[in-house]
């Protein structure tokens, strides 16, 4: 049987344990050991004296930069709250593929 985990963290406050866990899973699974974490999953690790901040600013910027917005100003609300849109040309409405795309990558 093979199992295959492409990525796993682990994390905790004793680093002597955390030593042990991982020798332990390296003595049965080939595992290797990538240092300290600073990016995963779309998430940017940052180590403070707190314990760890976790920020997708980086993540949320490629976003932008793939759509050519990344220098458009925010807003808190992009659309008017009260009145419905409505078609003025008679064109059929714009395909929302690539809208959604966007919106689940967020």
């Amino acid at each position: 049987m093979l199992v295959y985990v492409d990525d796993l963290v682990i994390t905790g406050s004793d680093n002597q344990f955390i030593g042990h866990v991982v020798n332990t899973l390296g003595a049965r699974f080939s595992l290797k050991d990538m240092g300290l974490l600073h990016y995963f999953s779309g998430v940017e690790v940052i180590p403070t004296t707190a314990g760890l901040f976790l920020s997708q600013h980086k993540y949320v910027r490629d976003i932008l930069e793939t759509q050519n917005m990344a220098s458009a100003k925010e807003i808190s609300t992009p659309l008017s709250t009260t009145q419905s849109l409505h078609l003025l040309d008679g064109i059929t409405s714009a395909d929302n593929t690539e809208y959604r795309r966007i919106i689940g990558n967020l």
